[in-house]
């Protein structure tokens, strides 16, 4: 199986709602997170959103985590595949990882990948 640090550059973990959506850039190599930011779901949203993910990658090669693919996240990962990014969905984080950390949307989008 290969490892994502050697195929990407960043990874943007995406968590997704039915008003905004959650995006954090992070390094695939350390994990360190570059950039977070929020975007509301409506058309320009969305579009704002992958404008904001294309500055912060530029060229490079870039994974994209959306939760959610086939229902809030399905709009944005849409249009991430339109511009010609890799979309993946996570794997469902276990009850157990999550305890003692708490949840939140930024968390969520970090941890996503």
């Amino acid at each position: 199986m290969p490892i994502v640090a050697d195929q990407y550059e960043f990874v943007i973990g995406v968590d997704t709602h039915a008003a905004t959506h959650s995006l954090s850039v992070g390094t695939a190599a350390t994990g360190a997170i570059v950039d977070q930011s929020m975007f509301p779901t409506n058309p320009s949203g969305l579009e704002r959103a992958v404008t904001w993910i294309s500055r912060r990658v530029g060229e490079h090669a870039t994974l994209v985590v959306i939760e959610g693919v086939g229902s809030y996240g399905a709009s944005l990962a849409e249009r991430v595949l339109g511009s010609g990014l890799a979309v993946v969905e996570p794997a469902a984080m276990s009850a157990a990882r999550r305890r003692g950390v708490g949840k939140t949307d930024s968390l969520d989008a970090e941890v996503a990948p």
